[in-house]
């Protein structure tokens, strides 16, 4: 569709953050026209009270506001509708894009965006203009009436802030009881918007001292601002050194209010693919990585298990560190277990594979996994020499890139707490053949990443030489 196929009541409507204006005169012109109508009658009405003017003076005030030259003309366009036999014209819906900001009808909790602010001052210049009753006056006995308000500056201060009503509430679907969400409120996803505009950018140590007063401000006013509650949290998380201790408080104290909104007794999931749900399984990721980092592993491995429950798609990835922790707390069948993934393979899934296998004593297929593991993810090498050896930085990873940091966290803790495996691990990395196979794989990766003619080999020929390898090392440690 082209820009000049789109009405000029569309654009407007955009601005004004009132994009379904243009669908319901589409869909439903006539009622759509009626209830303009009588909108305008109501501006004209308080109008004509606050400027002591005839009714019929008021109208056509109204009308030349709305950019049409009387009342009548502005009547007979809002009657048009009935008459339509085909779709609603561009031309006829651009003659009511002055008319779009009468449209607002925002509850008293939500602030008004900017563009609806400067359409009301346009609006009420020129009524003014037109009826020589004061702009103030215009503002306070017309547009605030639009508003539900008794006077503009109330309407302009308008804050989610204000809100009385409670941010979230948690609905059970009722088309599949065994599943849950929570819904925010107008004036939560207005906080949510304001938070993310401060907050979700912000990397210098000033950005974020900002971010934490005006979150920490924030639930002064509102403190079932659940959301508010994460960030400030992880913010404790990221920069409180060596002090755990108010991040997890603070953390607990809105995982409390958050589960007080599920009902008694419901025992469902509470699946990811809701976008409302989303804070509160980041909130019980913090939690897990605050006892990891605390090493209350016991609590840390009960949230993993909690999260794998209430989301079993695991969208954060919660089904590749548990084995890990579980590994760190020496129950290594069960961690072999949790590790299996029979629909995953290669990248982080063959390393945690290859350090459950060690651990329960299958020496060939910790090769095996481990191997993979390598090819898959050459950085591997750097991680497992604790840096003693360096890899160049284009080779670290093999096409995907897992979250290394969050995977690095709960592995090297396993890592060293399973007996013999970082010394069994070293031995592996400083066999000549393994350099070799790395080495040679390298090459051929590079190569067939190249432009044009400088291209040598392709995919299919680096899996050959992948599997190639993988078998001579296999061969070589079962001969060992």
């Amino acid at each position: 569709m082209s820009l000049r196929s789109i009405a000029q009541f569309d654009f407007v409507a955009a601005d004004l953050h009132l994009d379904a204006a243009g669908y319901w005169f589409r869909a439903n012109p006539s009622p759509s026209s009626m209830a303009l109508l009588e909108r305008i009658k109501d501006c004209a009405r308080m109008l004509s009270k606050a400027g002591s003017l005839q009714r019929t003076k008021a109208l056509e005030c109204m009308a030349g506001a709305l950019g049409f030259t009387n009342w009548h003309t502005l009547n007979a366009h809002l009657s048009k509708p009935d008459s339509f036999s085909g779709e609603v014209t561009n031309n006829w819906l651009d003659r009511l894009k002055h008319s779009i900001i009468l449209m607002v009808d925002t509850p008293p909790d939500l602030a008004l965006p900017a563009s609806q602010i400067a359409a009301f001052k346009d609006f009420a210049e020129k009524l003014s203009r037109l009826s020589g009753c004061p702009v103030d006056t215009i503002l306070d006995k017309v547009c605030a009436g639009l508003c539900g308000a008794s006077n503009w500056m109330s309407v302009e201060t308008r804050s989610p802030l204000q809100t009385t009503e409670p941010l979230y509430r948690f609905e059970i679907d009722s088309l599949e009881p065994n599943s849950g969400r929570f819904i925010e409120s107008p004036a939560c996803a207005q906080l949510i918007d304001e938070l993310d505009s401060i907050y979700q950018d912000a990397t210098t140590e000033d950005q974020i001292r900002k971010a934490r007063i005006w979150i920490e401000q924030t639930l002064v006013r509102q403190p079932g601002f659940l959301e508010g509650g994460l960030c400030l949290a992880q913010i404790h998380y990221d920069t409180t050194e060596g002090d755990l201790r108010l991040a997890l408080n603070t953390i607990e104290r809105f995982i409390k209010q958050t589960e007080a909104l599920i009902p008694t007794g419901f025992r469902g999931k509470i699946l990811w693919g809701w976008v409302s749900n989303r804070f509160y399984h980041r909130m019980l990721w913090l939690r897990m990585n605050i006892h990891q980092q605390a090493d209350w592993m016991r609590e840390a491995l009960k949230g993993a298990r909690k999260q794998l429950r209430l989301n079993p798609s695991d969208n954060l990835g919660v089904r590749y560190i548990y084995p890990l922790m579980l590994l760190e707390t020496e129950q290594y069948e069960k961690a072999l277990k949790a590790a299996r993934l029979p629909k995953e393979s290669g990248h982080q899934v063959a390393w945690i594979k290859s350090f459950c296998l060690y651990a329960t004593g299958n020496k060939p297929k910790f090769i095996k996994e481990l191997t993979t593991a390598l090819f898959d993810l050459p950085v591997l090498r750097q991680i497992l020499l604790d840096g003693a050896e360096e890899v160049a930085e284009e080779n670290w990873y093999r096409g995907v890139i897992p979250s290394m940091d969050v995977l690095h966290q709960y592995a090297w803790p396993a890592y060293l707490s399973v007996p013999g495996l970082a010394q069994a691990c070293i031995e592996f990395l400083s066999e000549p053949l393994v350099k070799q196979a790395e080495a040679e794989l390298a090459e051929y990766w590079r190569g067939f990443w190249q432009k044009g003619d400088q291209a040598q080999g392709n995919y299919t020929g680096y899996e050959t030489l992948k599997m190639k390898w993988q078998r001579v090392i296999e061969q070589h440690f079962a001969a060992c």
